[in-house]
């Protein structure tokens, strides 16, 4: 454990840190996902793998909706259905399996599953046809709006459904 604070106050100390140089370039999330992931922080190797296997979608998706915006909820119309009621919510919504954005393995230090699915999510929420995509779960809208294209992943249009713009 002390050497996962040393490699984070090393990290942020140094000069050139994200911290001293620019808090908009500064990510201390992935630096924190990748330390977890080195150091075992939370999974091993093992239950990684048995977790993903949990929510790997295999079977082939018919009857995409097709419309210019969707909304994507992630597992919550499974979990919070309750929460996604009213006129707010009256748009063609995928959900799901099919549809997770695997931001809980970066939250268990996991970040290469994470990753390693996006391109998945991606198509399945083009093949919508959607030009825009209105994210209900933060983590989904993170993945769609930063992570995606970081990782040179084209996305449709994404945005947080409490976004201000």
């Amino acid at each position: 454990m002390n050497q996962i604070i040393g490699d984070i106050i090393d990290f942020y100390l140094r000069p050139g840190s994200p911290s001293k140089s620019s808090h908009t370039n500064a990510n201390p999330f992935d630096l924190i996902a990748s330390l977890q992931k080195k150091y075992h922080t939370f999974l091993t190797d093992k239950v990684v793998a048995e977790e993903e296997s949990k929510y790997v979608f295999s079977h082939e998706l018919k009857d995409y909706p097709q419309a210019d915006r969707v909304m994507t909820t992630c597992a919550f119309s499974k979990t919070h259905d309750h929460l996604l009621q009213g006129e707010l919510y009256d748009l063609p919504r995928v959900d799901g399996k099919p549809y997770n954005c695997w931001m809980l393995f970066s939250n268990w230090g996991a970040p290469s599953i994470h990753q390693k699915h996006i391109s998945e999510l991606v198509e399945r929420l083009a093949n919508t046809g959607a030009k825009e995509v209105i994210c209900f779960h933060d983590d989904c809208y993170n993945t769609l709006a930063a992570l995606a294209p970081e990782l040179g992943i084209e996305v449709p249009s994404a945005r947080f459904i409490f976004q201000n713009t």
